[in-house]
């Protein structure tokens, strides 16, 4: 993603940014059902023998606030806070219908608009430099529904990742 970041005060600072996020998740089923030859979409029954990658794009527009813990100008360490509104660009995962126990591939069934929380923990390395670079921990929760129809007790994508960033303007 990019960024642009504003300072607020010495310590306080606000960004936004334009994001692209890939999420995966793993979902156990049982064989597939190819019905080519019937009305019916093809499918997944339910089960324990197969394992399919579910994936999910994001485009996103994170708004943070950022706020430096300590006082060190050599080695600040920044607490990152904020939401990011996301638009599901695309998407190939599995929906489980209890009608006919099984799993199958339907667009329609998820939320396209996604609110999500995001914060974590960085730091700033070569401060003094005129290209410091960022690194740090990075936890991001949707807080909107995957799927229109709750299945699972919430259906919520959630990730922890590492955060990497190049400051291109000082």
């Amino acid at each position: 993603g990019i960024y642009a970041k504003r300072k607020l005060t010495e310590r306080a600072g606000l960004s936004i940014g334009l994001n692209f996020s890939s999420y995966s998740t793993q979902q156990l089923t049982g064989a597939y059902v190819d019905n080519v030859s019937s009305l019916t979409t093809s499918y997944y029954r339910s089960g324990s023998s197969a394992n399919f990658i579910n994936k999910y794009y994001y485009l996103q527009l994170p708004i943070s606030f950022h706020w430096q813990l300590n006082k060190s100008k050599k080695l600040s360490v920044v607490f990152q806070n904020g939401l990011s509104v996301g638009l599901l660009a695309g998407s190939d995962a599995l929906v489980y219908s209890p009608s006919f126990n099984g799993f199958y591939k339907d667009r329609k069934s998820f939320n396209k608009l996604q609110l999500s929380y995001q914060t974590g923990l960085y730091t700033k390395l070569f401060n003094q430099s005129q290209k410091p670079v960022t690194v740090g921990f990075l936890f991001n929760y949707h807080l909107s529904r995957l799927q229109k129809v709750d299945s699972y007790g919430g259906n919520h994508l959630s990730s922890f990742g590492i955060q990497l960033g190049w400051l291109l303007k000082k």
